[in-house]
């Protein structure tokens, strides 16, 4: 069992009476700042020397590597946050995309209100769910709980720790290379696989 919170009320009864919802693209999710379900990170790997709050404080704040895919910097010397001199940094990053569908696994209202949501539904059949929008998006997924990192490194299930309080379990489904894709997609809910829980 899963939970699923909502931006409105009105919402869960599409949920329970098996109506058409978006998914959309892990891109947007992304926003310059952290908040609710928005994230600095979302779809951007990347690696090198420097730990989670460097790499994000170089690409956010000094170089704006916005969108850039495969990306390689050496040899940078900067000011850290903390004042202290960092020499020799390597930082690489990627980009990566695909269609995603969060949950939490964990009923909290305290937790909904900080995702900015206002109810609940509870997803007793979560592998229904997943085989149902695979086959209507005509693409194999994957399905699992994220785990949380201090490092930049990202992938579908990698996030930073600081968002670690979602306690978040995942559908993903890749978007193949150069296959034509829109920003969301809208997938019939299977009928009981979902119920109204506040």
């Amino acid at each position: 069992m899963k939970y699923l919170y909502l931006e409105k009320a009105d919402h869960a009864a599409t949920w329970q009476n098996a109506g058409k919802v978006p998914v959309y693209l892990a891109s947007k999710y992304r926003d310059r700042e952290r908040r609710g379900t928005s994230t600095p990170d979302e779809t951007i790997d990347q690696f090198g020397n420097m730990s989670g709050g460097e790499a994000e404080m170089i690409t956010t704040r000094i170089v704006r590597l916005e969108n850039c895919n495969n990306v390689l910097i050496r040899n940078l010397t900067t000011n850290m946050l903390d004042g202290e001199r960092r020499t020799g940094l390597t930082l690489a990053q990627t980009l990566w995309d695909g269609y995603v569908f969060c949950l939490s696994n964990t009923d909290d209202r305290t937790r909904c209100n900080r995702l900015r949501k206002v109810t609940c539904v509870s997803i007793d059949d979560v592998d229904a769910l997943f085989a149902s929008f695979s086959q209507q998006f005509g693409l194999t997924g994957e399905m699992r709980s994220c785990h949380y990192t201090p490092t930049a490194r990202r992938d579908a299930f990698t996030k930073s720790t600081e968002d670690e309080w979602q306690d978040e379990f995942r559908m993903f489904w890749n978007v193949p290379a150069g296959a034509p894709h829109s920003q969301e997609r809208w997938v019939t809910v299977p009928r009981g696989v979902a119920r109204v829980l506040w």
